[in-house]
């Protein structure tokens, strides 16, 4: 029982995914499979801990999506069944494009830490600190499913942008210092929003729509 039907909605959105990943054969091997040397290599600078909990999130964003395509969650049996059938079908090639998005996505962000680790001046540090806020706000446990199928082809544009900030800012730290904070304003009223807002609500979609445009500003 839930307090309100928003509540009832979220919870069996993940209630379903559960239940399904649970019956659907994993396809983590099927993955692993068809991974090349470099991609192992890419996918283990992640900040997840070991390349199995990633390879996980990226199940779990792959079943999200399915489960989305094909008009659930479930609410009665023949639903469910209908979810099932889809997800297992799909869920192996699903998941490696996911895996195959998340690839791309981690190498970005590999080449983005390494350029922040060679930039040392003193005077940029306020820019640095913005930078590495950012990233964690990107890249963080958790941020495959929680990104999203659709959005996620997005975040290595949002990091090459990054990478493009990093190498601009020593000819011009006030105007980049100026662009910061105009990004700032927005956030802090984001944040604002976020605050006023039921706990649960704060990931649906509309909201989570803002905060994907934040980044489009920063682009």
């Amino acid at each position: 029982l839930y307090d309100t039907a928003e509540d009832q909605r979220r919870a069996m959105a993940a209630g379903t995914r559960r239940m399904l990943l649970l019956n659907v054969n994993s396809p983590i091997k099927y993955i692993n499979g068809r991974l090349s040397n470099p991609a192992k290599l890419a996918l283990s600078h992640n900040p997840y801990g070991n390349a199995l909990a990633l390879l996980e999130d990226c199940v779990a964003c792959a079943a999200d999506h399915l489960i989305a395509r094909n008009g659930g969650p479930a609410w009665d049996e023949a639903g469910y069944q209908k979810l099932f059938d889809a997800v297992r079908a799909d869920l192996a090639d699903t998941s490696m494009r996911v895996v195959q998005n998340v690839e791309r996505i981690l190498s970005a962000s590999h080449e983005v830490e390494r350029k922040l680790k060679a930039t040392t001046s003193r005077s940029l540090l306020t820019a640095l600190a913005d930078i590495r806020e950012q990233l964690s706000g990107l890249i963080h446990k958790g941020f495959v499913a929680e990104t999203g199928f659709d959005q996620l082809p997005h975040l290595v544009r949002y990091l090459r942008a990054v990478e493009r900030r990093l190498d601009k800012l020593p000819d011009n730290p006030n105007q980049d210092q100026l662009l910061m904070f105009q990004i700032h304003d927005v956030r802090d009223e984001y944040q604002l929003l976020l605050d006023r807002l039921p706990a649960g609500r704060r990931g649906d979609a509309d909201v989570r729509r803002i905060r994907w445009l934040i980044e489009e500003l920063r682009v």
